[in-house]
């Protein structure tokens, strides 16, 4: 009992940690967008950037979907995609909502091919993070390269960094998908 009791605190201390720095990494990114200018879209945008990721965390969270630190971390990779671009906001979430049901879905007859592949249907902050990492980190480089909003897909002999961009946070979650 003395083990289980230590591995609970463990994973609670790391919750906080994760929840800490989640929360931390959205102010020091919305800062840098403020500050290099990358921030000039209204309010209505930040208050959707900031409420739906934290809406679609927290019924993860309820739903058993996402532990806590998971809902931690995917709301700061959901800040991301959506303050980057809605159409990236409209991919995650409809990878998040197909994988949490997918995931579900047989769960007992997929335990007979992989019985100790998966943790469960719950998704913990490692598999948040490796599912995200990719996107996450193109959809900073959008914002980088475009700012907050929406760039059309531009394939020509000119290379035009926010359609690479694009398609590279594309690519990274069809990989997710399919993994999933």
């Amino acid at each position: 009992q003395n083990e289980m009791a230590g591995n609970r605190n463990k994973r609670e201390r790391t919750s906080s940690l994760l929840t800490l720095v989640s929360f931390t990494g959205t102010l020091l990114l919305t800062l840098w967008m403020i500050l290099t200018d990358r921030a000039s879209s209204s309010p209505i945008r930040w208050t959707i950037a900031l409420l739906l990721p934290f809406i679609v965390a927290t019924y993860g969270v309820k739903k058993k979907s996402l532990d806590i630190a998971g809902g931690a971390l995917a709301f700061l990779v959901g800040f991301v995609h959506v303050a980057a671009s809605n159409s990236f906001c409209a991919i995650m979430i409809a990878f998040f909502i197909t994988g949490s049901r997918l995931s579900k879905w047989k769960r007992k007859v997929k335990e007979s091919f992989e019985p100790t592949e998966d943790s469960g249907p719950t998704r913990d902050w490692k598999q948040v993070f490796c599912n995200g990492v990719v996107s996450s980190l193109a959809s900073v480089l959008y914002l980088h390269a475009n700012g907050m909003g929406e760039s059309h897909l531009i394939i020509s002999k000119q290379l035009h960094w926010p359609t690479m961009y694009s398609l590279a946070v594309l690519g990274s979650i069809s990989c997710c998908c399919g993994d999933t």
